[in-house]
């Protein structure tokens, strides 16, 4: 029942929008992808994944973003270990106005923190991330920074700090670095995102800064 087709798209060479910038670099921080199918030479595209739990922030993305999309989302099974778990995603066509995230976010075929994420973590892109990577843990904020090594996290932490004064450690899942904010910055942080969390996320601040 997803999946339609939609006739309402960006033309193939519109600019793209300072805020769909930012949607798109924070879901790119966290579980999206982007890549370019065959040549190099080709325009990249955009893919989106999300749990059925996180179903509507998964919408409200797509909702954003649709006029990119060739078709709504759809549903996928995926199986870990013995259970089975129900997956949505959407994408986007290949568009020329990708390219320039995909050179930043993709260095020799692996996901990287582009250089000038300084610039590019704004508020929106910051809450985003929080939305689709972001968890409660230990009266504090995780984020979930698997897909980068220890330097791109390092990178995002600094960025974090001299940009919104907010301070940062390193929480390691297995061998993964995760960023992990205490309760005590968290103030600062809902400060600066607040407006742009939709309802559903505000799960993720629950008792945060009680």
């Amino acid at each position: 029942m997803f999946y339609k087709k939609i006739t309402n798209y960006v033309r193939y060479s519109t600019p793209m929008s300072d805020y769909h910038r930012s949607v798109f670099i924070g879901i790119l921080l966290g579980d999206a992808h982007i890549r370019k199918i065959g040549l190099e030479k080709n325009n990249a595209r955009i893919s989106f994944k999300q749990s059925m739990s996180n179903f509507p922030y998964c919408w409200y993305v797509f909702t954003e973003l649709f006029s990119y999309c060739s078709s709504f989302p759809r549903l996928e099974w995926t199986k870990i270990g013995t259970k089975k778990y129900c997956l949505i995603i959407f994408g986007t066509r290949n568009y020329p106005c990708l390219n320039e995230l995909y050179d930043m976010f993709i260095d020799k075929g692996k996901k990287r923190v582009p250089v000038d994420i300084y610039n590019e973590l704004t508020p929106i892109a910051l809450a985003h991330w929080i939305m689709c990577d972001g968890g409660f843990l230990h009266k504090g904020l995780i984020l979930c920074t698997d897909s980068f090594d220890i330097k791109d996290v390092i990178n995002l932490m600094n960025v974090l700090l001299i940009k919104y004064n907010i301070s940062s450690t390193i929480h390691r899942s297995g061998n993964l670095p995760r960023i992990y904010i205490s309760r005590k910055e968290i103030h600062k942080l809902v400060n600066i995102v607040n407006d742009h969390i939709i309802p559903f996320s505000k799960y993720k601040f629950t008792g945060l800064h009680q």
